[in-house]
């Protein structure tokens, strides 16, 4: 639980360091933030599924409609909704799309993160809470 919360605060950096301030942006200053929201968004992901495999029913672990196949197509909503985000950032023009699209993650991810942090003793997985 305190990796997610951790990688959640350097993927909002990543974010930060990404975004265009002024006249000038430089290229490495792209590749800093990139390498940082990459990596530590899909860090994030290996804790977020192994709390998921661990707290849901049982009885969603098996028959066609199980939970990998649930978790699947939650992906896929995502990533659509996340092309018509991408598209929607972009319709103002290529010079507001970076500011747009990052700056709206900062949003989403402080929210994610604020979400983990008002959950978080309840993230604790199931054969854990009886010790």
């Amino acid at each position: 639980r305190e990796m997610m919360i951790f990688m959640q605060g350097v993927t909002i950096v990543g974010c930060l360091v990404i975004l265009r301030y002024g006249p000038t942006y430089y290229i490495e200053q792209y590749l800093i933030g990139s390498l940082m929201i990459v990596v530590f968004s899909n860090m994030v992901e290996g804790p977020n599924m192994s709390l998921l495999s661990k707290t849901i029913p049982k009885s969603w672990r098996k028959g066609f409609l199980n939970v990998g196949l649930l978790a699947t197509e939650a992906a896929t909503l995502g990533r659509t909704a996340g092309d018509a985000f991408l598209a929607l950032c972009g319709a103002g023009g290529l010079e507001h799309q970076l500011n747009l699209t990052f700056g709206s993650m900062v949003i989403v991810t402080m929210f994610t993160m604020w979400l983990t942090y008002r959950y978080y003793d309840s993230l604790v997985p199931t054969e854990d809470k009886t010790l």
